[in-house]
């Protein structure tokens, strides 16, 4: 304990209401905190201003385990807050109402749109949500007690910005781990022109440049995709292709039901980031 001039010791009394103090609990014959908290009601002395829940003088080992804590600036840490809190818990946050996004005109018109997702920490559900759900959540949440993560994802409907919604949705994990599993980077895109890697002949079919006939029932995005080491399709985000999509096995994808090249790719591409040892989105850590 350091040595105080008695000019900067002054003893007060608590009768609640003011402050908290650490719990403590012996093991191995030494005090142990639990990190939890109660209320302190009785003397205080006060060194240098920093209070002490006792009115005799300190030693260096109890210094650390008297000291006193505001109640209003509890930290996260303190998880007393969360069990009082908890029997309350259904009744204090409402539960996420599923949604599902409709492109308006107004987003149309911009070229850009924003959808919200819910992940309920007790049931470890994730679900899609409206603006007002959003508000609510974020207004409601506080450090102490937050049942219900929630992110805000703004994408653009322009097929040259699938790798920018791409870092957007992968950004977005770091709140909701599993989102890119329920929100694509090609979500409400059209493909006007002809895709790289895709041919048509006099009847309007799709072919391969070497003159297969692209099955009919794959989608009008399917085109030339990215190896994790060559960027061949600019249209396409960074190393994605039909080899490390969840649907593709030998050559098939259970998707659409159709034969598909490895080196391909098309809107409806999902894989599990965690299995590819060459994805580093950028920007993030």
């Amino acid at each position: 304990m350091k040595h105080y001039k008695k000019k900067y010791i002054r003893k007060g009394f608590t009768k609640g209401g003011e402050w908290m103090i650490k719990k403590y609990f012996i093991e191995n014959g030494e005090p142990t905190t639990a990190h939890e908290f109660e209320e302190y009601i009785g003397p205080i002395t006060y060194y240098a201003d920093i209070p002490h829940g006792t009115d005799e003088k300190l030693t260096f080992e109890k210094e650390k385990q008297l000291k006193l804590y505001p109640l209003e600036k509890r930290s996260v840490a303190q998880n007393f807050v969360y069990d009082k809190l908890k029997p309350n818990y259904k009744r204090t946050f409402k539960e996420p109402v599923p949604y599902k996004h409709k492109l308006t005109d107004k987003e149309k018109e911009k070229g850009e749109y924003t959808r919200y997702f819910a992940h309920v920490q007790h049931t470890n559900e994730i679900t899609e949500i409206n603006k007002e759900q959003y508000k609510y959540y974020k207004k409601q949440s506080t450090p102490y007690h937050q049942p219900v993560k929630f992110v805000e994802l703004k994408l653009k409907l322009t097929t040259s910005a699938i790798h920018y919604n791409n870092l957007k949705i992968q950004a977005a994990r770091a709140d909701i781990k599993d989102i890119h599993n329920f929100v694509l980077p090609t979500e409400y895109m059209k493909w006007p022109y002809i895709p790289k890697g895709v041919l048509r002949d006099e009847l309007g079919n799709r072919l391969y440049p070497e003159g297969d006939k692209i099955p009919e029932n794959l989608p009008a995005a399917y085109q030339l995709g990215n190896y994790p080491d060559e960027q061949e399709n600019s249209m396409v985000p960074p190393r994605q292709n039909c080899t490390s999509c969840i649907f593709f096995e030998n050559g098939w994808c259970s998707k659409f039901k159709a034969e598909v090249k490895a080196n391909y790719w098309c809107a409806k591409y999902q894989y599990d980031i965690n299995d590819d040892p060459y994805y580093f989105p950028e920007g993030l850590v």
